[in-house]
């Protein structure tokens, strides 16, 4: 199995539950149609940090996945939809 961890800052941090009922909306219904993926998580701490985890099968499928060509297409309409009130701290 390979987790995916991705970190994110909202600011401001009132708007962590615009980002994550967009992320929901937009994000799990695409990865539930990837090979491989098994489920996602998400935890929110103080300050407006949210930290996802994204379960694979594999790093192979977790790579697919990353390669797919529609992924830059949900990746701009999530950031065009939330404007600039996140960015990403890391992923691994």
């Amino acid at each position: 199995m390979k987790v995916e961890r991705l970190s994110f800052l909202v600011s401001p941090s009132s708007a962590v539950k615009d980002f994550l009922t967009l992320d929901k909306r937009m994000w799990d219904p695409w990865l539930r149609m990837r090979p491989g993926f098994i489920q996602k998580t998400a935890t929110v701490h103080p300050g407006g940090r949210i930290e996802i985890q994204i379960f694979w099968k594999s790093k192979e499928d977790q790579h697919k996945a990353a390669d797919n060509p529609e992924l830059p297409v949900i990746e701009a309409t999530f950031r065009n939809a939330l404007g600039p009130i996140y960015r990403l701290l890391y992923s691994d």
